[in-house]
């Protein structure tokens, strides 16, 4: 039996809530010369940077410095999107013994003279 026979309370998943809560903070985007300034949300400020990184090896920070990946930042930044769009890949459940089926064997319970009285 778990510790926690009543499982986990309603929303007390506090790092999802916070995450949740800074995707919705304004960021600040400065004027540039085709612009003006504009404040949009983290989250979107994210989002942009994860897929500017994974289809150019860089990304651009809203104040304009520019960073370029490496070729595993960009493998990683892959793997966290697909993960998130599809889900992760299913994980396969080897039930033989050594690569060889398992054998099952089914045994017959007769009881005794003593035990059926």
């Amino acid at each position: 039996m778990s510790g926690n026979p009543k499982g986990r309370p309603p929303k007390s998943r506090a790092l999802s809530n916070l995450l949740a809560s800074g995707a919705r903070m304004q960021v600040v985007i400065p004027a540039d010369g085709e612009r003006p300034e504009m404040a949009v949300p983290a989250g979107d400020v994210l989002v942009q940077n994860l897929w500017e990184g994974v289809t150019t090896g860089k990304i651009t920070f809203p104040d304009g410095r520019v960073m370029v990946l490496e070729a595993s930042d960009m493998v990683a930044f892959s793997k966290m999107l697909m993960t998130q769009i599809d889900g992760p890949a299913p994980a396969a459940l080897d039930v033989t013994s050594g690569g060889k089926p398992v054998g099952i064997q089914l045994v017959e319970v007769i009881k005794s003279s003593e035990e059926s009285s």
